[in-house]
């Protein structure tokens, strides 16, 4: 699970990314063969979710952000596959 974004300073213009896609060139129906994955909602929820975590962990610069530890559980939780057709 990554963010395109850095969330200590994700409005930083250089890296900021206002329209994201996906093209999936075969069918993906499901988590098991492959796909995208993705939180419904969590556009709306950013602001706040990494307000405490980033007191407590300072990420590293650039416009990508990996977030595969632990911390994230509660995300990962959520995570729905996107069937394309």
């Amino acid at each position: 699970m990554h963010i395109d974004r850095n969330p200590h300073t994700p409005y930083n213009m250089s890296y900021y990314r206002p329209i994201q896609s996906s093209v999936a060139l075969t069918d993906h129906y499901g988590g098991a063969s492959g796909g995208i994955l993705l939180v419904h909602g969590f556009h709306k929820q950013y602001d706040s979710y990494f307000k405490d975590y980033i007191e407590k962990n300072q990420p590293e610069g650039g416009g990508f952000f990996r977030m595969h530890s632990k911390a994230h559980s509660s995300l990962q939780k959520r995570l729905v596959p996107i069937d394309v057709p």
